[in-house]
């Protein structure tokens, strides 16, 4: 009978007065027993759970039955979620309708359903990292992800590029004194960089490209342009080898000055 059923049972009115309450475990009821019978639900249930039950009956009323809404109750030992049935009973003897909610515990459920659901979303943006993280690698220009004073980030194009790994300037210190050894030149790409960045976080985060000269770890020199991105967490710095466009624009004055002597 209604003792061997483990859920909640109420029997309201179409107003949503509550006539009669069966409940094996007590501790589930927003209230005991006694101060539910002839109150309605929205003087007992928070303004969510009152306008969803109230829902769940009048729907019952004019269907026959509701099922599948949810409520949430903050119960002694914490929030518990309940999944209501309600379904309409026969008139009574005035004409009106009563009707009877099931109310069923699903918080371990939910419990699940959300670990679950957080477990997949985990999953989706450890792919999508893994994808961001293999353009970036395969990128055809040298790039860094700088957050804060760590070099989070180099790519396979840098590495070739200036021959530093990522764990010779995991810090932007050691980039500094690595890349530009000359203590007044460093102190002019500081200043320079700094200010991009500055501009930059009042323009769209775009930094703009300019010219630096950075030393390699094997001890060449390389003419670069180099700007970069600000986003959410840190900074994407993009380096562009323009050393192909300065011998090609020597070639040419030389081309020039020899032609100009010939005549």
């Amino acid at each position: 009978t209604l003792r061997a059923i483990p859920d909640l049972l109420f029997e309201l009115d179409a107003d949503g007065y509550y006539i009669d309450v069966f409940a094996n475990e007590e501790s589930q009821l927003a209230r005991p027993k006694e101060e539910l019978i002839g109150k309605r639900v929205d003087e007992v249930l928070n303004i969510d759970a009152a306008t969803t039950a109230r829902a769940a009956i009048s729907s019952a009323v004019e269907h026959g039955s509701d099922y599948g809404r949810t409520i949430c109750l903050e119960l002694d030992d914490g929030k518990h979620w309940f999944e209501l049935s309600a379904t309409r009973k026969a008139p009574e003897a005035d004409g009106s309708f009563h009707v009877l909610v099931l109310s069923r515990d699903i918080t371990q459920r939910r419990e699940v359903e959300q670990a679950l659901l957080k477990a997949k979303e985990a999953s989706i943006q450890a792919e999508r990292d893994k994808h961001v993280l293999s353009i970036f690698d395969a990128a055809p220009v040298a790039l860094t992800f700088v957050r804060g004073e760590q070099i989070a980030l180099v790519n396979r194009r840098f590495v070739e590029l200036f021959g530093y790994q990522e764990s010779d300037i995991s810090r932007l210190e050691a980039w500094w004194l690595s890349a530009y050894p000359d203590p007044s030149y460093r102190a002019w790409v500081q200043k320079t960089w700094q200010s991009a960045i500055e501009r930059a976080s009042h323009a769209g985060g775009t930094v703009e490209s300019l010219e630096y000269e950075v030393t390699c770890k094997d001890g060449r020199k390389l003419p670069l342009l180099i700007g970069g991105q600000i986003v959410e967490n840190g900074l994407i710095a993009t380096f562009t080898d323009i050393s192909p466009l300065k011998a090609a624009e020597s070639a040419m004055k030389r081309a020039k000055e020899e032609a100009d002597a010939a005549s």
